[in-house]
């Protein structure tokens, strides 16, 4: 029987990459360790923790995994998520 599930997301840069996850998942940035950076579900809300990991190779074809983020209100979401993309350096254009 399973305990608990993580996702690993590898990325080139993990400080910034964990500061978008946290804030876009609502989720508590638990520090970078070594290649690491962990994020942590909030008290009381039991979905999977996070893991972020930092790899020198570079990404070269579209990622086969995704997150669905479900809220009532689709639109705050995306508006929240592109906010953050674009008040920050947390999103980077390709290349």
């Amino acid at each position: 029987m399973l305990r608990r599930i993580d996702i690993t997301i590898d990325c080139n840069d993990v400080v910034p990459m964990a500061k978008f996850w946290a804030e876009a998942l609502g989720y508590e940035a638990l520090g970078k360790f070594e290649q690491y950076g962990l994020l942590s579900a909030p008290e009381g809300f039991s979905g999977p923790k996070v893991v972020l990991q930092e790899v020198s190779a570079p990404k070269v074809v579209k990622d086969r995994i995704h997150l669905d983020l479900v809220e009532s209100d689709v639109d705050v979401v995306l508006d929240r998520l592109v906010g953050l993309c674009v008040s920050s350096d947390y999103c980077r254009a390709p290349g």
